[in-house]
């Protein structure tokens, strides 16, 4: 059904649409992918690889479209969009990859507001070690990161500060009970 619907579309007009499809990619240019379909001739290479074949892909249809070959049209339009689909289909699931989650070494007892208050004092303590390594962790993560990403973690920097900041808060109301 796309097919007939990018055949009836006209050439002039088809190249400029495509091409702003194609910018989905944009922050995937330099990323290694690999693609198990047989309508690409590699295999694995940077997503601006695969573009460049699709560009290729293109000029095949426009020459088809010139010769006025609409067989020659159908098949690599169809191509072209399965091209697409496939790189779109990898770029997916490059981008819902698993990302790198923090994981604290310290462990902290459930219910520290019980415990005496030296020993939830030591805890806090701990806790805020825990919060400054964490925050050092995205900091290196957002730098890491591409651009796109680096405000999820510019926002959790933000949340950890908070907590960091309550953490502080009660190591100092818990040293002043203890001098008191």
């Amino acid at each position: 059904m796309a097919t007939l619907f990018l055949l009836n579309i006209a050439m002039s007009q088809f190249s400029p649409l495509f091409f702003e499809k194609l910018a989905i990619f944009q922050p995937f240019l330099h990323k290694k992918v690999m693609l198990r379909t047989s309508v690409f001739v590699r295999f694995e290479g940077t997503v601006a690889d695969f573009i460049d074949e699709m560009g290729q892909t293109i000029t095949l249809i426009q020459q088809a479209e010139r010769d006025n070959q609409s067989d020659y049209l159908e098949i690599h339009t169809q191509k072209l969009i399965t091209q697409f689909d496939a790189l779109q289909h990898a770029v997916a699931k490059m981008s819902t990859a698993p990302k790198a989650q923090y994981q604290s070494s310290y462990r902290f007892p459930r219910h520290v507001h019980q415990l005496p208050v030296r020993k939830r004092l030591q805890e806090y303590h701990k806790a805020l070690r825990a919060l400054n390594e964490k925050i050092l962790w995205l900091s290196e993560q957002s730098y890491l990161c591409p651009i796109s990403e680096r405000e999820a973690y510019l926002t959790q920097i933000q949340e950890t500060e908070y907590r960091k900041s309550k953490c502080q808060l009660a190591i100092d109301e818990l040293e002043l009970q203890l001098k008191t």
